[in-house]
């Protein structure tokens, strides 16, 4: 396990294991090119999303359905959180692109090297 760097904590569920079968290759190109997308909570005061039940309790003609806007208002991020991505990905020298309040994500680039200072982590090449 990788050691957490000082002032940072493990975030559960946040680690990507390699697929069953896979072996490792080498460490991944410190220069290589790499984008990732972080996915942040739903908004604190949310209401739970629709179920299956409530689609099934609605039938088709009768159900109502959500702009783009409305259910980024209602069940996106809250963008506050979106920004705390986005500055601590530009305090750390990552390209901020696209940040999405319905898709609860911020999409950052940069180098390997870069990503595994900014996030603490090891990133390597595995073939099966």
């Amino acid at each position: 396990m990788i050691p957490i760097p000082r002032g940072y904590r493990r975030l559960e569920w946040s680690e990507h294991k390699p697929a069953r079968g896979t072996r490792l290759v080498e460490s991944a190109n410190p220069r290589e090119k790499v984008s990732v997308t972080i996915r942040v909570r739903r908004r604190p005061d949310a209401p739970p999303l629709p179920d299956h039940e409530h689609w099934m309790a609605n039938p088709p003609g009768q159900r109502q359905f959500l702009s783009c806007a409305e259910f980024a208002g209602r069940f996106g991020a809250d963008p506050a959180d979106l920004d705390q991505v986005a500055n601590f990905a530009k305090r750390h020298g990552l390209s901020v692109g696209e940040t999405h309040v319905a898709r609860r994500s911020v999409s950052v680039s940069r180098t390997v090297r870069q990503m595994e200072k900014a996030f603490g982590v090891t990133l390597q090449e595995n073939t099966s």
